[in-house]
């Protein structure tokens, strides 16, 4: 088992924005341990529609694979954006566990980014929740 973070997807933008993720490297990806990136994935149509969230309800739980050939490797993702209107713009976040003292996740080497696609912004925080079982991280996307 690996480092544990808890995902919340925001849209608060005016457009339809859709999110994928890719580039993994020793991460759970489809249910292994709980750690599933599907609740957090959509796709054009429906996407994600202004004023809504994913998952739609509570967080989605993701984790680090830190076993085996994965315990002193990487663990790493992209998580990127695109924004269809009427060209497809895109924004890509670079995730990283223990790219940062202050949490066990890193984006882009930081605790928070910031990037535009489309005319949408789509800010990341990521923030540390230590009363959760092994202090796992909150990874929360603004999209406005």
């Amino acid at each position: 088992m690996g480092t544990g973070a808890y995902v919340k997807i925001a849209n608060a933008s005016s457009q339809t924005i859709e999110v994928g993720y890719w580039g993994f490297n020793c991460m759970y990806e489809n249910g292994t341990d709980g750690s599933d990136f599907g609740p957090i994935t959509a796709t054009i149509p429906p996407g994600i529609p202004p004023g809504t969230s994913l998952p739609k309800a509570g967080t989605q739980y993701i984790e680090a694979n830190g076993s085996d050939g994965c315990a002193f490797a990487p663990s790493t993702f992209n998580m990127n954006f695109n924004v269809y209107n009427p060209d497809k713009e895109s924004a890509t976040f670079y995730f990283l566990e223990g790219g940062s003292p202050e949490t066990s996740f890193s984006v882009d080497g930081e605790n928070f980014a910031s990037k535009s696609a489309g005319g949408v912004t789509f800010v990341v925080v990521i923030g540390s929740n230590n009363p959760l079982p092994g202090g796992q991280n909150i990874i929360s996307v603004l999209a406005y």
